[in-house]
């Protein structure tokens, strides 16, 4: 006969599982467009950086994110935009990337 299991070593077993599955989910999104320098999201101009960013969900619990804060950075030499932005039901931060490329080039994503 199976030993039942402990209320509370299931909720610990449970917990480790969504801790697991939470970090699995954090590393996918950096593979999307937009989740690493060396895939920025393409956009025309600055001006709609903050509301595209605010417009992709929460990669854990696709919730909105609020943007915090803009900034310019560098990678291999080329300009980007960096998103900074934290999840409203969750609190996760994360950071989108962005490359500008102007109104004479298409966009790939």
């Amino acid at each position: 006969m199976a030993k039942r299991e402990r209320a509370r070593t299931a909720k610990r077993r449970l917990q480790r599982s969504l801790g697991e599955l939470a970090r699995d989910q954090q590393k996918l999104s950096l593979l999307e467009i937009g989740g690493a320098p060396n895939r920025p999201i393409e956009v025309i101009s600055s001006s709609v950086i903050d509301v595209r960013a605010r417009s992709l969900p929460c990669p854990l619990c696709d919730g909105e994110s609020q943007l915090e804060e803009q900034t310019a950075e560098k990678f291999s030499g080329h300009p980007l935009r960096a998103a900074h932005m934290r999840c409203k039901r969750c609190g996760i931060a994360r950071v989108l990337w962005f490359r500008i490329i102007g109104s004479g080039a298409p966009l790939q994503n």
